[in-house]
């Protein structure tokens, strides 16, 4: 069954979500103590969401594409056993 592409959007949204707080931790706690950056906590916050933005993209993209495609080969290759 292929997946709405309202479902893959939501998907993206909440793995990412989810990948942002991951990030936000990182940031704090290790990229800036590590490397030393004098970076405001807007700042920050700022790079973390331009980022999250574009891993929702391309999440959606990615999921697309393998419900599109990889259901279609599927289907094709089904139809060659068959034979």
């Amino acid at each position: 069954m292929e997946q709405s592409k309202l479902i893959s959007l939501i998907e993206a949204c909440v793995n990412v979500g989810l990948g942002f707080f991951v990030s936000l931790g990182v940031w704090f706690l290790i990229i800036v103590p590590l490397w030393h950056l004098d970076v405001s906590p807007i700042e920050s916050l700022g790079i973390t969401c331009v980022f999250t933005v574009f891993a929702i993209i391309r999440s959606y993209a990615v999921r697309r594409f393998f419900a599109t495609k990889i259901h279609k080969m599927a289907i094709a290759m089904t139809k060659t056993i068959d034979c």
